[in-house]
């Protein structure tokens, strides 16, 4: 099929001129056909152990795949799928799954059609889908043809790393490698993680089997530590499972961290961990890296790590009642203080953070115990620099959104909790994931809902709603649900403990809340509370009411204050 002398690939298809629409269909189902056709030749001369199991789809056009969350509408050209013995080509059928991709393959007949730039671009989106969609790849392979030039990718948690073009007629055996080779690949050299079954839901640690319950959290960009975390059961007990690619250029942060706050009561504790091996070597992004001759365009290294955590917990917006939130907060505290006592600093308080467990299996009347989980910011006090940010943003201290040279202090965590407080009451109907969907007009969706990249946004939203004093009642109180009505005095202690009660227009007026201060907030709300808190009488005001009598509890708001209560002194503050 190869002419030496020609130095071509006998009846390679056409490349039309001036290609239409359905002249470039043409050219793709033909290339398609002449690849496998080339698959076919080698698959004859191989032992059956190792006959081919995979062949180049031509996916078709009216089955686009839309990729709602990156904007646009794309499909590769040909994805590699897997074939059983006998079945024929027109036995595929052709609509598009990004689960069942094996590799990814974008053709266009020429370079007018599609750059290098594009269709690099067109396979990372590809590739990050293809992974979102597969818990279990590690990695994706991406094969491009522009005319006559061919390039191998690489797409993990690294990033990409591309080979350097080749001409298919100049390089058959590049092509061969490429093209049909990836066709014979074994699954692990394909980016499957053979410590996950999807089908039997089961994932290896250590080599111990635990059974996969569910998802909790998968993280969706390619590139980083791509965590995700699943409910997971051994021999009856329940647990969550962490994976996660970590930078080998940093130490492991979190590793260090959990193993200085072992046996720490309300931080979760590991109860398995492994560098994940495949072959019986250890999982690293360098595997698949190791094709790249120019040195300076090696990403960074990461190695996979599993671990195990217990106890298993539910997500805060699950409490059963306004005693078991009050009580949350106070282990929250609890925690956080034992924490910095063990010269640990959390730094990344958020809603996804703390979780509800049942302490007593035994008895599931009894209240749940708040736990906090994530120490991935977690770092030494003692190991703190200025302007090294961490955190979740709609979550972190204004300051530290703000002001680059801020070191991160524990009363930042402190601040946290406010909007951890607010958002509970802002996004929820009432207990046991009651939560809401019409607060698209508060504030709240500015800064929690807003890009999480864009740090001074959210902190100048958060400015106006928090900071300003008179602001706050109209802003966050005013869209606190009815449920959470008689909480409204703990939310203006919360505040107050952070910025202090008047308003000012210096930075250097921020608080540096005590975990004594913040706790006594919580147990003061917890001993105000109506025993039967089915019966608190507080419908029969009206929320402008209560705002007022929360914000001005000190004051007598039936004369006039100094500027009256829905003003405040002149000032503001410059970010």
């Amino acid at each position: 099929m190869y002419d030496l002398d020609m130095k071509r690939w006998i009846d390679w298809p056409v490349i039309p001129e001036s290609p239409s629409a359905e002249d470039e269909l043409k050219y793709e189902k033909s290339l398609s056909a002449y690849i496998n056709r080339i698959a076919d030749r080698v698959s004859s001369s191989v032992v059956a152990e190792n006959a081919q199991r995979r062949r180049w789809l031509d996916t078709d056009p009216e089955n686009t795949h839309e990729a709602v969350d990156i904007g646009l509408q794309w499909r590769p050209t040909f994805q590699a799928v897997e074939q059983t013995e006998g079945q024929r080509d027109d036995e595929f059928g052709r609509a598009f799954r990004w689960r069942a991709v094996r590799v990814l393959f974008v053709a266009r007949s020429h370079t007018t059609l599609c750059s290098d730039m594009e269709s690099s671009s067109q396979l990372a989106n590809g590739a990050r889908l293809t992974i979102s969609d597969r818990r279990d790849r590690r990695f994706v392979l991406g094969v491009t043809l522009i005319g006559s030039e061919m390039t191998l990718s690489v797409f993990n948690r690294s990033g990409c790393i591309t080979s350097d073009k080749f001409c298919v007629h100049r390089s058959p055996d590049y092509f061969l490698r490429v093209a049909v080779g990836v066709l014979f690949l074994g699954r692990t050299h394909l980016g499957f993680d053979p410590t996950i079954s999807l089908i039997k839901s089961e994932i290896e640690v250590n080599l111990k089997i635990y059974k996969i319950l569910s998802e909790l959290y998968q993280e969706s960009s390619l590139r980083g530590r791509g965590t995700a975390c699943w409910k997971v059961e051994r021999d009856g007990e329940i647990f969550a499972m962490k994976d996660t690619w970590v930078d080998t250029g940093h130490e492991d942060r979190e590793g260090d961290i959990l193993r200085l706050a072992d046996g720490i009561s309300g931080i979760v504790q590991v109860k398995d961990e492994e560098h994940v091996k495949i072959d019986g070597q250890r999982d690293s992004t360098e595997w698949d890296l190791n094709f790249q001759v120019v040195e300076k365009r090696r990403p960074e290294t990461r190695q996979h790590t599993r671990r195990v955590f217990t106890p298993f917990g539910d997500p805060l917006f699950s409490f059963r009642n306004k005693r078991e939130l009050l009580n949350a907060f106070i282990d929250v505290v609890d925690a956080h203080e034992l924490l910095c006592q063990n010269n640990i600093l959390h730094r990344n308080l958020s809603l996804s953070t703390i979780l509800l467990t049942q302490v007593n299996p035994d008895d599931k009347t009894a209240r749940r115990k708040a736990f906090l989980i994530d120490l991935d910011f977690a770092i030494r006090e003692s190991d703190i620099t200025k302007g090294e940010k961490a955190g979740t943003p709609p979550y972190m201290a204004i300051e530290l959104l703000v002001i680059d040279l801020t070191r991160h202090e524990r009363h930042h965590d402190s601040e946290s909790l406010l909007y951890i407080f607010c958002c509970v009451c802002i996004s929820c109907r009432g207990p046991n994931n009651d939560t809401r969907t019409d607060f698209d007009h508060s504030k709240l969706h500015d800064w929690r809902l807003g890009p999480p990249d864009r740090h001074h946004d959210i902190a100048s939203n958060k400015v106006a709603s928090f900071f300003f004093r008179s602001n706050f009642g109209e802003d966050v109180l005013a869209n606190f649900h009815p449920y959470f009505w008689d909480l409204l005095q703990c939310a203006v202690d919360l505040r107050d403990a952070s910025y202090g009660d008047e308003e000012w227009d210096e930075w250097n007026i921020i608080r540096e809340a005590a975990h004594e201060e913040v706790r006594n907030v919580f147990k003061r709300a917890l001993d105000g509370l109506c025993k039967d808190e089915e019966k608190s009488d507080i419908g029969s005001e009206c929320i402008d009411e209560l705002v007022m009598k929360a914000m001005f509890q000190e004051e007598n708001v039936e004369g006039e204050s100094d500027g009256g209560p829905g003003q405040g002194e002149d000032g503001n503050v410059s970010t």
